[in-house]
């Protein structure tokens, strides 16, 4: 059910990801070793419009992307990190760039000509860095210990021009802090997670005033563009996962008077939650924040007056960003979607395509029985259709009554080419031809984690959070069976026997388990010395299961002997993922560390190992005629490598 159809390479370059492959970016960025494509361009960090308003710059677990901010064409590919980006920042005329890399790395680039400039590797974690007012001067911020440093450097060079610390032992610690300056440098705000921010004279050294807002936690803080205005966004951690608490909204957005230390204006009712993002118009008189649900909400900073609330992301907003001319403004979320937003109507002006985190989704993909249509997950787009022959996008079936996003497990299609998508407990079932799906309930409280069908596709075997797991006749819209109280931990993996008789599951209580497909009864287990199971996968013949644990243990079980043997990897990660391929004669495993190994399934050799992955490889997959493989990774970047090289 996880073989992937070599049509997959045509599909992906000439539909959904168009134009997150271009000619241009491909040069720019050598593929790794092995890789014959890449698709994806990252889970998004921050996004930054130039000062001048013509280019937009956004950041990835992959790179930084620039774009012209009229057309929204893709102008250049920033690549030169090891990590992922985790904030930028223009300097004041919008020439140069700074990335801040995870691991304490800054890069500097040419904005025009697209070329790196240079690298500063940073001694001790950096809170927050920005440019002087004029630009000569780029400035950094860190805590080690109980100091805060602050590091002047020539922004043209690189080299430092001044090093200032300041003692923070007067001031109540806490490790974790959210900080800002204005953009003179000369005040420089720290947040705490109980909402205490500190006010500091970056000239002086010394600490100015303390502030508090009460009672929620700190979730982010931001100056206005004069620097007199400070906005903080509020989390109730004590509520965070309280049900009642985010049906009722906890979060607050506080305005302050940065000079004297009092709050302005608050903003707190049921549509604000969790806020984590603020930031200032250039003109400072609009504020947006937002907030762990994915709504956005638009402010007078000055009056106090509410604006508007707008909808379109599902997860967290990680940042803001206001054009130049304050017509637009652009918001990304951890859901993988950006938007262009038009200001004065509150509606999406544009969107951004290829953005993806599979952290927040079940991404996936399937081919109909046919062979001439895939379903593919589409970041923020729900669902789609794709013609398999002409490389066009046919329709898309979940409208805006059905947004968010839908897990695809491995062939979602029944044999009369109808399909299924899953959303938590929530399913749909759309007909051949149909735009809208019927849609039915399945009681799963706990939460779907994994399904399969049957060879004949008329029933579906659903393993759940809970460990239970249950049978579901798509035909009848019914259930076959009532809840199997199968595992005490997550079921994993559920597949069927070629046959459709028999029914395997593998949890995270460390076992895996054979059940008659039709009294449901348990007909042999398999355990002993494996952790908790966080991937399984059965050989085409139905011989051998492979089951990997976080572990660098790979656990094989002979179907007919029961006896068990194991493949190490020395490599000081974890393998969470798993995938024989077709002819049984390869196992391909995902790490921690974003590696993928191929190995001899008979004799556990390593064939290759191929590395481009900054994040966790959470599937890897083989295409049918085994010479290539698919790996998809929570850095929001899908890479095909070439296995037949290998051979």
């Amino acid at each position: 059910n996880r073989d992937i159809l070599t049509v997959l390479i045509l599909i992906f370059i000439s539909t959904f990801f168009l134009p997150i492959v271009f000619a241009q970016d491909a040069h720019q960025w050598r593929l790794p070793e092995g890789a014959m494509e890449w698709f994806g361009k990252g889970r998004i960090y921050d996004m930054k419009y130039a000062p001048d308003g013509t280019r937009l710059a956004v950041a990835t677990t992959l790179g930084i992307w620039i774009y012209d901010a009229t057309t929204y064409q893709p102008l250049h590919f920033f690549k030169k990190h090891e990590d992922l980006v985790e904030r930028i920042v223009f300097s004041p005329d919008g020439s140069i760039l700074a990335s801040e890399e995870r691991f304490d790395k800054i890069h500097l680039w040419d904005v025009n000509t697209g070329k790196h400039k240079y690298k500063l590797q940073h001694q001790g974690g950096i809170k927050h860095f920005d440019f002087s007012a004029d630009g000569q001067t780029l400035v950094t911020l860190s805590i080690t210990g109980p100091s805060i440093n602050t590091i002047f450097y020539h922004a043209d060079t690189g080299t430092e021009k001044q090093i200032k610390s300041m003692d923070m032992n007067h001031v109540d610690f806490i490790e974790s802090y959210h900080t800002t300056f204005d953009r003179n440098n000369s005040i420089l705000a720290t947040g705490r997670l109980d909402h205490a921010i500190n006010l500091w004279d970056l000239a002086k050294g010394v600490h100015k005033k303390t502030f508090r807002g009460p009672g929620n936690g700190l979730g982010c803080l931001a100056f206005s563009p004069d620097g007199k205005v400070l906005a903080s966004g509020g989390i109730d951690w004590n509520r965070l996962h309280d049900e009642e608490a985010v049906r009722r909204g906890n979060g607050t957005l506080y305005v302050w008077d940065a000079v004297k230390g009092k709050r302005k204006h608050s903003f707190s009712d049921d549509d604000i939650f969790s806020i984590r993002s603020v930031a200032f118009s250039p003109d400072g008189n609009l504020l947006a924040s937002g907030g762990e649900f994915g709504r956005i909400h638009l402010v007078d900073p000055n009056t106090g007056k509410y604006m508007k609330r707008l909808e379109g992301h599902s997860k967290e907003v990680v940042a803001i960003s206001f054009s130049a001319d304050m017509r637009t403004f652009v918001s990304g979320s951890i859901d993988g979607t950006l938007y262009i937003w038009d200001i004065a109507s509150g509606e999406k002006k544009h969107t951004f395509d290829g953005f993806f985190n599979p952290l927040t989704s079940d991404g996936s993909f399937g081919v109909s029985p046919d062979g001439k249509t895939i379903a593919l997950w589409g970041s923020g787009q729900g669902v789609c259709l794709w013609n398999a022959t002409a490389g066009e996008r046919r329709k898309t079936p979940i409208n805006s009554s059905f947004g968010g996003h839908y897990s695809l497990s491995g062939s979602p299609y029944n044999k009369d080419g109808n399909f299924i998508a899953a959303k938590k407990t929530w399913w749909f079932v759309w007909d051949r031809g149909e735009v809208e799906p019927t849609v039915f309930t399945l009681q799963s409280p706990s939460g779907i984690l994994s399904y399969a069908f049957r060879p004949d596709r008329n029933t579906i075997a659903i393993g759940n959070v809970d460990g239970t797991f249950r049978m579901f006749d798509i035909n009848r819209r019914d259930y076959q069976k009532q809840f199997i109280e199968a595992h005490k931990g997550g079921v994993v993996g559920v597949a069927y026997s070629p046959d459709g008789k028999t029914i395997v599951s593998g949890s995270a209580d460390k076992t895996i388990k054979l059940w008659d497909a039709n009294t449901m009864t348990e007909k042999r287990v398999f355990s002993g010395d494996m952790g908790a199971l966080t991937d399984v996968a059965l050989r085409a013949d139905w011989k051998t299961i492979a089951a990997v644990d976080n572990t660098e243990t790979i656990h094989l079980w002979d179907m007919e002997t029961s006896t068990q043997k194991k493949f190490r990897i020395a490599q000081g990660a974890g393998i969470i993922s798993v995938a024989f391929s077709s002819d049984g004669k390869q196992l391909a495993v995902g790490g921690t560390d974003g590696a993928v190994h191929i190995l001899d399934a008979e004799s556990g050799v390593s064939q290759q190992r191929f590395t481009g992955h900054k994040a966790q490889v959470k599937i890897v997959a083989f295409a049918a005629d085994g010479k290539v493989l698919a790996s998809l990774s929570d850095d929001g970047v899908l890479f095909l490598w070439d296995v037949a090289a290998t051979e």
